[in-house]
C-alpha cells in the first residue's frame, strides 16, 4: 500500500480542483469496555466507531480493530447509541431497535439467534414476532440489553445469571420478555450483571447482582425481580459500572452506591455502600456517567470531574493516581456531553469535536494510536468527509451505485485512454491505483472496509476530477 500525506495531497490537489476535508460533526457519544461511538448529525445520523472489534461490536462488517473512527454498516437515522462489553445497540428515529457484536452465548441481541453479528440486525419483537418497536429508551449491560417502550413498560434480553433481566427467573433470553412490575419508566441503564429502571416520577428500581450493594437497597443479596430504591427520590439521571451505581438528582448532586474499592463512589473513602451516599464537594451537576470502576459528572459550566480508577489514565487528570473524590480535568471546557468505558473516557465538546482519554490497547482512544493517555487527546478524523467539487474533465463521469458494498461501476462519456484511477482512504493512503483504456469500468471493493474514500480520475492531460464514494 502507498502511503501519503493527506494534508499535502489536499494542498496540492486543491490548487486545480479545491478538495478539502469536511469535518461533520458529532451528537451523541457512547463507550463500550474497549470501544467507543460517536452520531454524526451531518452523515445522516450514522454512527462510527473506534476500538476493539474482536466480535464485530463497531458493526462495520469485520472483525478488525480500528485506532480511528470508521463507519457503522447499513444503519442511518439513529438518535441513540449504547456499547457495552462485546456488543452494541442502537435506537433508530422509526422507534425500532438495531445490535450487532457478541451474541454466541447469551443472546445479546435478541434475535432468535446465537450468531455473532458483525453488522447491525434488528431486534425481534417479543416472542420473536416482527421487530421490537415504539422504544424510547435503550441501554446495554456487560451481556444483556434494556429498551423502555413509549408506554413506559421495559423489556429486555440476554444474560440472566443474576436476575438482570428483572423477569423472576435466571434464564437467558435470545428475544425480549416484558418485565413485569414496572411502568411509566422513561430511562434505564445496564451495569456488569445488573439494571437500574428510572420513572417519570423520579424514583429509581434494581435488579441483578447485588454482591457489592450496587442495587441501593441496603443489602447485598441478588435480586430477580425490580424492587425500589427507596432513598433515592427525585432522580433525573441513572448509570451503572461493573459493580456501582451513580444517580443524578434534581437538586443536582450526585449520589452512589455499590463497590468502592477504587473510591468510586467519590466520598473520600473505598468502603462499600449498599445505599445511596452523596458524591462530595459535587454541584450544578448536568450530566453522569460510569463504566468500569470510574465515574463522571459535568457541570452546567461544561467542565468535566472524575473520581474513582485510575491506573490507565481514566478520570483524564493527567495523573494515575487513584481519586476517591471528585477532580476536575482541567484541560477540558465547553463540554456538552461525556461517556465512560471500562479503562476510558469521552467528552463531546460544544464545537462538535469529541476527546479521549485513558486507556488505549485496542485503539479505543481514536488518535491512531495504542498510546495510553492520562489527558484528554482530540479523536482523529472525527466523522471526516471528503467533499469534492464537480469533475474538472471536459466529458460527464457517471459513478455509481454509490454507496456500494460490492462492485463500482465508473461510466465515461467517451472513450478513455491510458487514463489513471486511484482510491485514497481518509488517512490519504492509497488503496487501489490502475490505468485505464475504455468506456466503462467496474471496480470491486476488495479489501476496502466500509467508510468514505476518495475516488481520483486523471486524464492523459493531467486533468484531474475527484468524487467521494463510500463502501458500506
Amino acid at each position: 500500500m502507498k502511503n501519503v500525506n493527506l494534508f499535502s495531497l489536499l494542498i496540492v490537489i486543491s490548487i486545480s480542483s479545491n478538495l478539502f476535508l469536511n469535518k461533520l460533526t458529532a451528537q451523541t457519544i457512547s463507550a463500550g469496555a474497549y470501544y467507543s461511538f460517536f452520531i454524526c448529525s451531518n452523515d445522516n445520523n450514522a454512527p462510527w466507531g473506534w476500538g476493539v472489534n474482536q466480535n464485530g461490536q463497531l458493526g462495520n462488517g469485520t472483525t478488525t480493530n480500528r485506532h480511528v473512527p470508521v463507519r457503522t454498516s447499513n444503519i442511518s437515522n439513529i438518535i441513540a447509541i449504547c456499547g457495552r462489553q462485546n456488543h452494541s445497540i442502537a435506537l433508530s428515529g422509526d422507534s425500532t431497535v438495531w445490535s450487532w457484536g457478541d451474541n454466541l452465548t447469551y443472546g445479546d441481541l435478541g434475535d432468535g439467534t446465537s450468531t455473532q453479528r458483525n453488522s447491525p440486525v434488528h431486534v425481534l419483537g417479543q416472542g420473536g414476532v416482527g421487530f421490537l418497536s415504539f422504544i424510547i429508551s435503550i441501554s446495554g449491560g456487560d451481556y444483556h440489553s434494556l429498551a423502555v417502550k413509549e408506554n413506559g413498560t421495559v423489556w429486555a434480553w440476554g444474560r440472566n445469571s443474576a436476575g438482570q433481566l428483572g423477569d423472576n427467573t435466571s434464564t437467558n433470553r435470545s428475544t425480549p420478555v416484558l418485565v413485569p412490575g414496572l411502568s411509566r419508566i422513561i430511562s434505564v441503564t445496564g451495569g456488569g450483571e445488573f439494571s437500574l429502571a428510572l420513572d417519570s416520577t423520579g424514583n429509581v428500581f434494581s435488579s441483578g447482582n447485588n454482591s457489592s450493594g450496587q442495587l441501593g437497597i441496603g443489602s447485598t443479596t441478588n435480586q430477580h425481580t425490580f424492587s425500589q430504591i427507596y432513598s433515592l427520590t427525585g432522580i433525573t439521571a441513572i448509570g451503572a459500572g461493573t459493580l456501582h451505581s451513580i444517580a443524578l438528582k434534581n437538586d443536582s448532586t450526585v449520589w452512589t452506591f455499590g463497590s468502592n474499592g477504587y473510591g468510586q463512589l467519590g466520598d473520600s473513602t473505598t468502603n462499600d455502600s449498599s445505599t445511596p451516599i452523596k458524591v462530595k464537594s459535587l454541584s450544578g451537576i448536568i450530566a453522569i456517567a460510569a463504566s468500569g470502576s470510574h465515574s463522571m459528572a459535568l457541570k452546567s459550566d461544561g467542565t468535566v470531574w472524575g473520581w474513582g480508577d485510575n491506573q490507565n489514565g481514566d478520570i483524564g487528570d493527567g495523573t494515575t493516581i487513584q481519586r476517591n473524590y471528585p477532580v476536575k480535568i482541567d484541560s477540558l471546557s465547553g463540554i456538552t456531553s461525556i461517556a465512560c468505558g471500562a479503562f476510558h473516557g469521552l467528552a463531546l465538546k460544544n464545537d462538535g469535536y469529541v476527546w479521549a482519554w485513558g486507556n488505549n490497547t485496542d485503539g479505543q482512544i481514536g488518535d491512531n494510536t495504542q498510546t495510553e493517555r492520562d489527558s484528554p487527546v482530540q479523536v482523529k478524523y472525527l466523522c471526516s468527509s471528503l467533499s469534492v467539487p464537480e469533475e474538472t474533465l471536459d466529458q460527464e463521469i457517471t459513478v455509481a451505485p454509490n454507496p456500494f458494498n460490492s462492485f463500482l461501476n465508473i461510466s465515461f462519456s467517451k472513450e478513455q485512454k491510458n487514463i489513471s484511477i486511484r482510491i485514497y482512504n481518509v488517512l490519504g493512503e492509497e488503496v487501489e491505483s490502475l490505468k485505464f483504456t475504455g468506456q466503462n469500468l467496474s471496480i470491486g471493493k476488495g479489501e476496502m472496509s466500509s467508510g468514505i474514500y476518495l475516488l481520483q480520475i486523471e486524464d492523459n492531460k493531467n486533468n484531474i476530477s475527484n468524487k467521494k464514494i463510500i463502501v458500506q
